[in-house]
Formats: structure tokens, C-alpha cells, sequence
């Protein structure tokens, strides 16, 4: 009788497969080749291959530093082992390259420890000239005599210089070439020096002149980049003169119908810049300029009634170029006067006269008068006759009018402002500040 003819079935089933598993695992573990963490093939590369570098050389020198390194490369199928090589460079670090020297070639080479081969590389140092920059000292500004047509200037903070370094002067370095504007200079210009004025210490002339200038390096023989331009500004104005005119008014008597030859006290006109004497400018409010000819001028003839007299000192010389005026009124009257105070001005054209601050007081007799545009203020009317004249857009203001006789007078328009009207009111107790209502 057979005893479990399966289950020994099953146990041999097991042990081969057992057989089989084993095979293949003891296939699996055996080597393909041998394992060599090294080998005489290995080619070292470097870790930090150097570019070609180039710098400016500020002092036409550069010292540059390296230190390259390079580690051995397994061929495939080794192990990947890193093993440093021995790096040597030719020349060695650290190496000062010049204008002079030119470019110099490194050559580094990485040798496996192991005797294998050799790998080399090759990067260039150099060293160029740095752009050579003009230098202005800003803009100058200065006066000259108006009777001239230039001024010496020397610049009081500086020279136009030229330097590689901006902080810094190079011996030996090229001063720039300054032309006026615009740029490129005219045809035959010459670059601006000491003698032709475009430097410090030279002439200018008046107004303002603009220099374009450029540098050139010719300190260490090298041809540098492009150098950039500067502009500097010189203005060359005119020194302000000194304008001279006779007070607010000049009074004389008519001798005929014409009029008066007046002499102006306690004397001329006059316009002086820096001692030396301009022709002032002057106009009158008859129309006419002031000119020896038309005897609108200390000496000349003026008409009955008042005449204002408006003068400027030139700028620049300029006749065409006034600078602020200044201005006074010649009244020729029919009566003798010794003053304005009680005077007989009955009826005269005083338009737009100057009496600011005139003594108009005492009964002086300005009836019928016409004293349109007249600048009055300050002035004392303290019981002056206005009766029938017309002071429209006069300026009263800080006047005193007290006691004044204002029948059948014009203020249309006129300035109140702090006057004492003739009831002896304040204008500015009104709002509006008037007089009207208070005569």
C-alpha cells in the first residue's frame, strides 16, 4: 500500500525549485569584469577652466591672480573616483601685465598622479589703456566792462584737465582740445589754448560761449578708447553801471512861450560802469528821445508844463539793451517859483508826473490842472487848490489832502490807499478804501 504519493510529489517539486533559485542567485552574484577604482587611462579635467580676461588699466598695470585645479576622469566602467591632479602654470600666479608687456599667454597643465596623460589649456591676460576724460570746472560766470567787448577770465575753481582716473591727475597726461560749439569744430579752427582765450587765463567775449572739448592720451604712447566730450559753459556779462538821475522833479520859469532851458541839479544824468562813463538812455513822455539835438537833456530846452524824463544805463553796450529805468519830471511854469509849495500851476499838463512826495501844500494852485496817470504818493496837498482838475488814475496813496479844494475835480480810477481825504478821513476806513463822499 502506497503512503502519501502526493505530498512526496510536492517535496521534490520544492527541492528543485529551491536548486533553481539558488542557481540563478549564485549567476546573478558573479562578476562581469574586475573592479578597479584607478586606471592608467584616467585624463584629468580642470574644475575652473580661466577665460581670456582684459581690464583697464587706470595705472597701466594689472596684477592678476589664478589658481586653477583639475581632478582625474575614470574611463567608462570604472568607478567614478575623483582623485585631484596636479595642476602647474607657466607663467605662475600671480603675474602684473603692463601697456608695454601686451597680452600675456598662461599656459596650465594637469597631470594624473597616476602616470596617466597630460591635459593642458591656454588663456590670455591683457591690459588696455582706460578712456582718457575731460574735466571741467563747471560753469564760469563773469562781469566785464560794458564799454568793452571781452573780459580776461580765469577760472576760480579750476583748470579743464584730463586723467584716466577721475580722482586723479596721470603725469604726462594730454590737457584736452577746446572748440566753441557745435561740434565738430569749423573748418580750420584751432583747438582753444591760453593765447586764442578758450582756456583759463584767456579773453572771452560778452554773452555766453560753449566749449566742446575733448582729450587725447599721449602719457603712455597707447591709443586708448574713444575719450567722451564735456561742454563748458562761460558767460561773459556785463557789469551792471551805476545810473545817476536828478530828484523826483526840477522846477524852472518859462523865459518865453516856448518854454525854459533847464540845468538839472545838482547834475546831469549819468550811467558809470567800473569808472569808466556809458551813454545813458533816456526818453520823454512827449514822444521824442533824449538826444543832444532835442533838448530833452540837462541844458536843452523843455515846454510849459511838466515833462517826464525816463533813464537806463545800456547792457552790454547796448543802446538797444536798456537796463532797469529811472525816472523824474522838469516842470516849467508861467509864474516865478521858488518852490512847489504855493506855487501857480493853474491849468499845465503834469500828466504822469513824478511829484511823489512833492511839498504841494500852502494854497499851492493846481486848478484846472491835468495831473492824469501823476504819481502823487506821499505827497503833501494840505489846502491845495484842485478845483477842476482831473487826477484820474493818479496814485494818492499815503497823500494828504486835508483841507484841500476838490470842487469840480476828476478821480476816476484814482489809488486810495492810506490817504488823508480832505474832511480828514482815512480812505482806508471805507471799504473800498475812496476818498468820495469824504471831500
Amino acid at each position: 500500500m502506497r503512503r502519501f504519493p502526493r505530498l512526496r510529489a510536492v517535496a521534490v517539486g520544492f527541492a528543485l525549485i529551491g536548486l533553481f533559485t539558488a542557481v540563478l542567485a549564485g549567476a546573478a552574484s558573479g562578476p562581469a569584469h574586475a573592479t578597479i577604482s584607478d586606471s592608467p587611462e584616467a585624463k584629468p579635467v580642470f574644475d575652473n577652466p580661466l577665460p581670456n580676461q582684459t581690464r583697464v588699466g587706470l595705472n597701466d598695470a594689472w596684477t592678476f591672480t589664478y589658481a586653477p585645479t583639475a581632478h582625474e576622469k575614470e574611463p567608462p566602467g570604472y568607478s567614478p573616483v575623483f582623485e585631484p591632479a596636479t595642476v602647474t602654470c607657466t607663467p605662475s600666479s600671480p603675474v602684473t601685465v603692463t601697456l608695454s608687456t601686451g597680452p600675456t599667454t598662461v599656459s596650465c597643465s594637469a597631470k594624473d598622479n597616476d602616470g596617466g596623460p597630460t591635459t593642458t589649456t591656454t588663456f590670455s591676460l591683457n591690459v588696455v589703456d582706460g578712456p582718457t576724460l575731460p574735466r571741467t570746472p563747471g560753469p564760469q560766470t563773469f562781469t566785464a566792462d560794458g564799454t568793452d567787448t571781452a573780459a580776461n577770465v580765469t577760472y576760480p575753481n579750476g583748470a579743464v584737465t584730463a586723467s584716466e582716473d577721475p580722482f586723479r591727475d596721470e603725469v604726462g597726461e594730454t590737457l584736452p582740445s577746446c572748440f566753441p560749439l557745435p561740434p565738430p569744430p569749423p573748418s580750420g579752427q584751432l583747438p582753444a589754448t591760453s593765447n586764442d582765450g578758450f582756456r583759463s587765463g584767456g579773453t572771452f567775449p560778452l554773452g555766453v560761449t560753449k566749449l566742446y572739448c575733448t582729450a587725447s592720451d599721449n602719457a603712455d604712447g597707447q591709443p586708448g578708447p574713444t575719450p567722451p566730450s564735456a561742454i563748458l559753459s562761460v558767460t561773459v556779462a556785463d557789469q551792471s553801471a551805476t545810473l545817476t538821475v536828478p530828484p523826483t522833479y526840477q522846477l524852472a520859469r518859462a523865459t518865453s512861450s516856448s518854454g525854459a532851458t533847464v540845468i538839472y541839479a545838482p547834475g546831469p544824468v549819468t550811467a558809470v560802469e567800473n569808472g569808466e562813463a556809458d551813454i545813458p538812455l533816456c526818453s520823454a513822455n512827449k514822444g521824442l528821445p533824449l538826444s543832444p539835438s532835442d533838448g530833452f537833456i540837462s541844458g536843452g530846452s523843455f515846454p510849459v508844463g511838466g515833462t517826464t524824463v525816463t533813464c537806463a544805463a545800456p547792457v552790454n553796450d547796448d543802446p538797444t539793451n536798456p537796463g532797469p529805468p529811472q525816472s523824474f519830471t522838469v516842470i516849467v511854469t508861467k509864474t516865478p517859483c521858488a518852490a512847489l509849495a504855493g506855487c501857480n500851476l493853474h491849468g499845465l499838463d503834469l500828466s504822469n508826473a513824478i511829484l511823489a512826495g512833492a511839498d504841494l501844500s500852502s494854497g499851492t494852485d493846481l486848478s484846472n490842472a491835468n495831473l492824469n496817470n501823476a504819481d502823487l504818493s506821499g505827497a503833501n496837498l494840505l489846502f491845495a487848490n484842485l478845483s477842476g482838475a482831473n487826477l484820474n488814475t493818479a496814485d494818492l496813496t499815503g497823500a494828504n489832502l486835508t483841507g484841500a479844494i476838490t470842487t469840480g475835480a476828476n478821480f476816476n480810477k484814482v489809488t486810495w490807499s492810506n490817504t488823508t481825504c480832505p474832511a480828514g478821513t482815512n480812505s482806508s476806513a471805507s471799504t473800498p478804501e475812496t476818498c468820495v463822499g469824504h471831500m
